[in-house]
């Protein structure tokens, strides 16, 4: 647990959900038909994009003054079609998105993301509203959403390609 974290009530809950989300990321992602032993950036690398994704795709459709409270990166293994691991990872990223203004405006920012995407290369992958508060998009690979939980606070997540950890097959 860490100092931010720690006292919140719900806690383990929020953090079930969270890892939850990552997975579900992860399994859409896929890394079935990734031509494994090509060369790749690093998971370094794709953290920071995706993460940079994050920051851009958040600036350019929320209003001043929110921040991004970065929970801890979820490394996931991938897996080829047939279900074995193929040595690659992909990684989740997620952050809280906090100060924005009243959450019953949170459709607006939904709408404004969706705009967004459609401005800058994202292709809509998913959009459950109404019954459920999550959209998500894709781009070269990278797979970033948006979700309102129960309390209405909004988390948005990126997942990065499948990527050998330093960019070359293991030997």
């Amino acid at each position: 647990m860490t100092a931010a974290t720690r006292g919140r009530k719900g806690t383990p809950k929020t953090l079930s959900w969270l890892l939850a989300l990552a997975v579900l990321l992860a399994a859409t992602a896929g890394c079935g038909d990734n031509h494994p032993m090509n060369l790749t950036i690093t998971l370094a690398e794709a953290q920071t994009a995706a993460t940079n994704q994050i920051r851009e795709a958040t600036a350019g459709a929320f209003p001043p003054g929110f921040t991004l409270e970065e929970l801890p990166p979820q490394p996931l293994n991938c897996t080829d079609s047939a279900g074995k691991p193929t040595g690659q990872l992909l990684l989740g990223v997620t952050f809280w998105v906090n100060g924005l203004p009243t959450t019953q405006n949170n459709n607006a920012y939904f709408d404004a993301l969706t705009a967004w995407w459609a401005g800058h290369g994202w292709t809509l992958s998913t959009d459950s509203r109404p019954a459920d508060m999550f959209i998500n998009a894709t781009r070269d690979g990278y797979l970033m959403s948006l979700r309102a939980n129960i309390n209405q606070r909004l988390a948005i997540g990126n997942s990065t390609p499948c990527v050998w950890r330093n960019g070359t097959p293991s030997t």
